[in-house]
């Protein structure tokens, strides 16, 4: 147990102390070493995923309640489950308390491959419930095809209207691959495109996007009660009262936001409006 502190792949020693270690006793003490920091837990994942492989999943859960019953944290306890295959027989197994389900949800580095559609789904359900919106939405774009639009259209909405309880991290990629899987659906409204396009505005109109805000620019060019609603609010009028008019209630954050996405819309807008079109 020294040795995982000072040696180079401490991963290594723990998948080969797996195969060795076989008295519980012994397993018990390997275990203390669940409550260590968080970037040093390669030598204790590794010999935990080891023996659930050697032993069986039965073989964990028995472990998880012994150490339950030892005083064990739930964070520590939820440092079992996070190297472990990921699966609907994990997540919901009888001995995983809420809150040694909470632990896990806010560690654990979502993958979901070589499981059911079903279950991805789920998974991305309960990224989403515990906010990881940024995991939930890395996961979607490597399954965008097996997600419900529901479930996408929600994602998106809340990854920049919502708190999240992990690291912001708008990777223009996967938001262009969920928008492109959204755009060939017919199961949602323009209006609901409409809404995603104007929060991912900066990001669609950044250099390099495939995917541009087209709904928002195709609705330019037919609305001209739009268009003229998106030159409102990056051209202040003259008249004062109207400005305290059209933006009473709102404050100064949401007022500046605003503002940038219309710059943005007007910035990305290619096209002329219908009526010029029609008259040329």
């Amino acid at each position: 147990m020294e040795l995982r502190n000072s040696i180079k792949e401490p991963w290594a020693l723990g998948d080969a102390l797996a195969r060795v270690v076989t008295y519980q006793g012994d397993v018990v003490s390997v275990c203390e070493c669940l409550n260590d920091d968080k970037e040093n837990l390669r030598f204790i994942y590794s010999f935990v995923f080891r023996k659930s492989i050697l032993e069986g999943f039965e073989w964990i859960s028995f472990l998880l309640i012994s150490l339950q019953q030892k005083g064990f944290s739930n964070k520590a306890l939820a440092n079992i489950l996070i190297p472990l295959n990921q699966s609907k027989q994990l997540w919901f197994c009888f001995f995983v308390t809420e809150e040694i389900q909470n632990e896990y949800w806010q560690n654990v580095y979502a993958t979901f491959y070589n499981i059911p559609e079903d279950e991805k789904i789920i998974g991305v359900q309960m990224l989403m419930n515990h906010k990881r919106f940024f995991s939930a939405i890395d996961i979607c774009s490597h399954f965008t095809e097996t997600m419900p639009t529901g479930i996408l259209v929600e994602l998106l909405k809340k990854a920049v209207t919502e708190e999240s309880n992990e690291t912001a991290q708008f990777k223009g990629y996967e938001i262009e691959k969920i928008f492109e899987t959204l755009d060939k659906r017919n199961d949602l409204e323009n209006s609901a495109l409409i809404n995603l396009e104007w929060l991912y505005l900066p990001l669609l109109d950044s250099y390099g996007m495939r995917r541009n805000p087209k709904i928002l620019q195709e609705e330019l060019s037919r609305s001209p009660e739009f268009f003229v609603d998106v030159l409102k609010w990056v051209y202040m009028p003259k008249d004062k009262e109207k400005i305290e008019e059209e933006r009473k209630g709102l404050s100064d954050d949401e007022i500046q936001n605003r503002a940038k996405q219309a710059y943005h819309l007007l910035h990305s807008w290619k096209k002329f409006p219908n009526e010029i079109r029609q008259f040329n």
